[in-house]
């Protein structure tokens, strides 16, 4: 089944959101500040029969249909000029929409046809949403232009659907809180509609101040949705919550690792765990929260186990300076400001190892007082240690955290574990959503979802427990 994108609300952020990425999620290294999902009005651009302008002049269909035109070719600056002078610079243009046609071919494959246009009016401006279809899976790219038809900007469209394999009659919702001091942390607890007894899990978020759904700026996609209903339609209950650095404000000396991450998981244990019908319960952690899972475990003795989606094994900083590499590597076209990027990246990662900071520092979106909680802490060898049984999961088009570097450290320390288990998932990328070729960051502005295999996992290794 072809996900189809819708054309009727779209993501407002700009071609820069699809140029970067940030740990557990993509933000823009070269982002403006526009965002939102307004939905679009019913002003179409008047037009005569034929497709052109009264005046004989290229309509803004006819622009877009041969943006789509270039863009499919390859022919990115030819692409470029179709665009107003103001944008931005052509060298930084061009090879901004090379990362964005990368994005929708990552999404959906093998590019076939322009299968149809609409002209809404986005936030007082001319659009043009043109449907794409792709071999996999079809797209909106929706472009914003001039009442001339010169361009000012294009961005991936739709909005986020609920997967297949999810039952919506299976389970019902509620919305709880956790008792933590200092702030309202609210969640989302997903019952499954059984009679007896059914395991249970926490879903631990990445990086970054991200809501319940683990959701991320410039995406439609919600993925801890995905996981948390998903599992749920297959008999597991599970409770998802903002995580602490969403729902208040938190002080930078106060942002360490135990306090916006470990802390807040334990008082969700303690919350599913009051629930009559919940059994075993398991941490089921994404990235950051995947490299957490060993110490949550370690700390709680209501855990019967730990899954880990996507955890890195390195150090953090290690980390973060490959994705700026691989970052700096995509496309033919470079971005201007790759390489100052990489630098910097490279920069914060030697002040950390240094110790080189201080406590309200901002480091890789951290702050200071997180990097000296996180110093000592050896994820790998803290999960040796436990008697309890985890499972580590990687999606092996990740370029976030790495099929070799991390999941392979994962797997030659602990393959002699009886207790840890291994998965990798060939077409899945760092949110364990299927993509083709090149995994880029543009691919996470498409509208996707989690693949059904690595929920039917994570539920078949929670029914063991």
């Amino acid at each position: 089944m072809k996900r189809r994108a819708s054309t009727r609300r779209s993501l407002l952020a700009g071609l820069s959101t699809a140029t970067a990425a940030s740990f557990a999620g993509c933000t823009g290294l070269f982002s403006d500040d526009s965002e939102g999902d307004d939905e679009p009005g019913d002003g179409d651009n008047e037009s005569t029969g034929d497709g052109s302008d009264a005046d004989g002049s290229a309509t803004p269909e006819e622009v877009v249909t041969a943006l789509v035109r270039d863009l499919s070719a390859g022919e990115y600056e030819s692409a470029a000029e179709h665009f107003s002078s103001e944008v931005t610079s052509q060298v930084q243009l061009v090879a901004q929409l090379e990362r964005l046609w990368m994005g929708l071919s990552a999404a959906g494959d093998e590019y076939v046809e322009l299968a149809g246009t609409e002209t809404p009016t986005v936030q007082g401006r001319g659009a043009v949403v043109a449907t794409l279809a792709f071999s996999e899976a079809d797209a909106d790219l929706q472009v914003t232009h001039t009442e001339d038809s010169q361009l000012l900007g294009a961005v991936v469209g739709g909005q986020y659907s609920r997967p297949e394999y999810v039952d919506p009659d299976a389970f019902e919702e509620q919305t709880v809180e956790l008792d933590v001091e200092d702030c309202l942390i609210e969640g989302t607890l997903t019952l499954p509609d059984v009679d007896g007894e059914v395991p249970g899990v926490v879903l631990v978020h990445g990086s970054g101040p991200v809501n319940r759904n683990e959701s991320r700026r410039g995406s439609p996609n919600k993925p801890f949705k995905d996981l948390a209903e998903g599992l749920a339609s297959n008999g597991v209950a599970a409770l998802r919550y903002d995580k602490r650095t969403y729902a208040c404000n938190v002080a930078p000396a106060d942002a360490t690792f135990d306090r916006i991450v470990v802390s807040d998981t334990l008082a969700a244990v303690d919350r599913i765990r009051q629930v009559e019908s919940v059994g075993p319960v398991a941490a089921v952690g994404h990235s950051l929260g995947g490299m957490a899972m060993p110490r949550i475990v370690e700390r709680s003795d209501d855990l019967a186990g730990g899954a880990a989606l996507a955890a890195p094994a390195r150090p953090l900083p290690d980390v973060f300076v490959d994705q700026y590499e691989y970052l700096t590597s995509l496309g033919e076209h470079d971005l201007p400001a790759a390489q100052t990027q990489l630098q910097a990246a490279r920069n914060m990662a030697e002040q950390i190892r240094n110790g080189n900071y201080q406590d309200g520092d901002q480091l890789f979106q951290e702050s200071g007082a997180f990097w000296d909680s996180v110093a000592d802490y050896d994820q790998v060898a803290t999960a040796a240690d436990l008697s309890a049984p985890t499972l580590f999961l990687q999606g092996d088009r990740d370029y976030q955290v790495s099929p070799e570097d991390d999941f392979g450290v994962w797997q030659s320390e602990l393959s002699g574990d009886a207790e840890a288990s291994f998965e990798s998932y060939a077409q899945l990328n760092h949110m364990f959503m299927p993509g083709y070729g090149t995994s880029v960051p543009a691919e996470y502005t498409v509208p996707n979802n989690v693949a059904e295999s690595v929920v039917t996992d994570l539920a078949e290794w929670l029914g063991g427990l």
